[in-house]
């Protein structure tokens, strides 16, 4: 045999050996793929899903918004819950004190009679002045920014700014 009849010989036999290593790596892939799936198939056919898994799984695959392109399909706000076991006194500490205790944004100071007076005197009474609260004057925001209060809950938060 020439030297180039040996070359070839001996390319060919490096070409066998990466092939059979090749397959033989493969197979082993497979086989371990093949395996895991047997494994996760078992423990999968142990039980169903707890009802708490199933309803935690459907919540988070719902979707976090919509889009609408026609005014009429967009669904109406729900109501804001009221919480009527809050106080007046914690109303008015937690929601108007925020402002009225220190008179940001030139808010009448609670305790500050004059200037209450002055307030209630361009509102028209103690009525304009509920109402002023509960649609926003000013920098004041509807229901001093706590949408979950309802009229009653605001008329009394006044009255008592008012004492």
């Amino acid at each position: 045999m020439s030297t180039d009849q040996a070359a070839v010989v001996e390319d060919h036999s490096h070409d066998r050996i990466f092939v059979v290593t090749f397959l033989a790596v493969l197979g082993v892939l497979v086989g371990i793929a093949v395996l895991i799936g047997v494994i996760a198939n078992s423990i999968d056919a142990e039980g169903e899903m707890e009802p708490v898994a199933l309803q935690r799984t459907a919540e988070r695959l719902e979707p976090i918004g919509a889009v609408y392109t026609d005014a009429s399909q967009v669904p109406a706000a729900p109501a804001p819950k009221a919480d009527a076991s809050r106080s007046t006194q914690e109303i008015v500490q937690n929601v108007c004190g925020a402002c009225h205790n220190t008179g940001l944004l030139d808010a009448p100071k609670i305790g500050d009679a004059a200037d209450w007076a002055a307030r209630k005197d361009a509102a028209g009474g103690l009525d304009g002045l509920v109402a002023a609260a509960i649609n926003g004057v000013g920098s004041m925001p509807a229901r001093g920014g706590d949408a979950s209060l309802t009229d009653e809950q605001v008329r009394a938060a006044v009255e008592a700014m008012l004492k």
